[in-house]
């Protein structure tokens, strides 16, 4: 299972959201698949 970090409400310490902690390298594949995706577009 992948690692992940809680966001808090800071009012009363209930947990609101749990996201997904991504590597340098999953960060860089994701980012490079938009721009290649971005460069199909012709605006």
């Amino acid at each position: 299972m992948a690692k992940t970090f809680n966001s808090f409400n800071p009012a009363n310490g209930e947990v609101i959201g749990r996201y997904p902690i991504f590597s340098t390298k999953e960060v860089e594949a994701v980012v490079a698949r938009a721009h290649e995706t971005l460069s199909l577009i012709h605006i």
